[in-house]
């Protein structure tokens, strides 16, 4: 039996099994998992109003790839999936200036019990990435924590992808001397 992967979907599918969700599975599954996935959620960010924001994201992605899914793995994907948006959620508002809740993020981020250590070195991230000029700023955000290519954002700024190279270099060499990180 061969298997194919969707490196993106976390699950497999053998060629001589029917793969892919209908609808009637993926409602069955939407009700049956929803309140569980919910609940894993809030135990991360105790804002009940993203949570949900998240959670239907994340159905709405899996309702578009539905027919290259595997029902059997769905338990596991989902909860994978609902951790992963909620950990970039958090890293996007740490990047942001927005508050995070120290202690949700400590939990997540490091498995000693040194959450001072954490909040500590993300105040001084955020206060690097402040005092960082505007566009370098944003270039890093959008290439690091957005996961965009070079060209996407070059576009997005009307510049080359050489102009965004020098923005990463000039951020990066900014983070470095900030931190004094000797390299």
């Amino acid at each position: 039996m061969r298997k194919i992967y969707y490196p993106n979907l976390g699950s497999a599918c053998y060629m001589n099994r029917h793969c892919g969700i209908d609808d009637a599975q993926f409602e069955a599954m939407f009700r049956k998992e929803y309140d569980r996935l919910y609940y894993f959620a809030v135990g991360i960010i105790p804002d009940g109003d993203v949570v949900s924001d998240l959670l239907q994201d994340m159905f709405a992605t899996l309702w578009s790839n539905r027919k290259r899914m595997d029902a059997a793995q769905m338990h596991f994907y989902l909860t994978t999936a609902i951790r992963n948006r909620c950990l970039n959620w958090l890293r996007h508002q740490a990047v942001a200036g927005e508050t995070v809740e120290a202690e949700s993020l400590s939990e997540i981020l490091t498995d000693d019990d040194d959450g001072e250590v954490l909040r500590e070195r993300l105040e001084r991230l955020d206060t690097a990435l402040r005092a960082m000029p505007e566009k370098t700023r944003f270039v890093l955000e959008e290439c690091y924590y957005h996961g965009k290519q070079y060209k996407e954002v070059a576009e997005e700024l009307a510049i080359t992808s050489d102009g965004i190279k020098k923005h990463i270099t000039k951020a990066l060499s900014f983070l470095r001397d900030y931190f004094d990180v000797k390299h």
